[in-house]
């Protein structure tokens, strides 16, 4: 993770930049990311030639998680599928459900930033700091990407 992006998370997730030690024992918790049909970069490149919205609107999603599954598909992301997220309130209340594509360990959201702005536009995360983050930012009280 690069400073900048641990810089935003940071802020999204704790409300300020962490300090260096802070950062230090945050950043050894995270789980490692095994992408072992490509590589992040990869990823990133295909998804640059994607004109996907600078403020997506809600319903957004179901237009755009199809294009960005099928784009890595056709780039030989095999695994490559569009996955319902659900937002869950307290107990089994559904708060949102949203769309995006799930490849490997990975999700692949490119309209997230519905949720809040300061969100990456195309956004490319290990799945549990994904749904981490997701809840954070809307105030659910757990966030599942499956199928």
């Amino acid at each position: 993770m690069s400073d900048e992006v641990f810089a935003q998370w940071s802020q999204l997730v704790y409300g300020r930049p962490l300090e260096a030690a802070e950062a230090a024992a945050v950043l050894a918790t995270l789980p490692p990311v095994e992408d072992s049909i490509g590589t992040f970069a990869t990823i990133t490149e295909i998804l640059e030639g994607i004109p996907v919205p600078e403020l997506p609107r809600d319903g957004d999603c179901l237009k755009w998680a199809p294009v960005v599954s099928e784009d890595l598909y056709n780039a030989d992301y095999d695994d490559a599928r569009t996955v319902t997220v659900v937002g869950w309130l307290a107990g089994e209340v559904i708060g949102f459900m949203h769309k995006a594509t799930k490849v490997g360990s990975l999700i692949v959201d490119c309209t997230a930033r519905q949720f809040d702005p300061r969100l990456p536009l195309r956004w490319v995360v290990a799945q549990e700091e994904y749904e981490f983050l997701l809840a954070k930012v809307t105030g659910v009280e757990r966030v599942e990407a499956g199928e």
